[in-house]
């Protein structure tokens, strides 16, 4: 059933190849090695009276990085190009262009105009203060 080998390692090495070529991603296949699609991993807070979202993207520039806030949601999206140098012979291409999106519920309204965002090391770190109708606001009582 399998031809000899001359290690057991050979086995897992061809079972590897074999998982590659069927976790393909339709439209992100190099000519070298199956591309898996990126994930963005978050976290979402809230504090002060602000929600703020830490985002992981090391190895994007900071210019690359875009945000934006539509009805509660969180979007980000960045975009990294990496190319091999001309006249090289690719062995194995893993990385190459790549754009990410992911979009992230807020747990309330929040003042867009008000956001302050920083890239530092390679996490994102998103601050949008909660819009003063989501601020949980005293309602007075009047007699009659």
């Amino acid at each position: 059933m399998f031809n000899t080998r001359d290690s057991v390692w050979d086995l897992f090495g061809e079972m590897q190849s074999v998982l590659d070529a069927i976790t393909i991603t339709p439209g992100t296949r190099t000519d070298t090695a199956a591309a898996k699609p990126a994930s963005i991993p978050v976290n979402v807070w809230t504090k002060d009276d602000a929600v703020a979202v830490s985002v992981e993207l090391p190895g994007y520039e900071r210019d690359s990085i875009e945000l934006t806030v539509e009805d509660k949601v969180l979007t980000i999206s960045a975009t990294r190009s990496d190319s091999v140098p001309e006249g090289a012979t690719v062995l194995r291409r893993e990385r190459g262009d790549q754009r990410v999106t992911r979009s992230v519920r807020l747990p309330a309204a929040v003042d867009s105009s008000q956001a302050q965002a920083r890239y530092r090391q390679g996490v994102l770190l998103v601050v949008l203060p909660l819009s003063s109708t989501a601020k949980k606001q005293s309602i007075p009582i009047v007699d009659g």
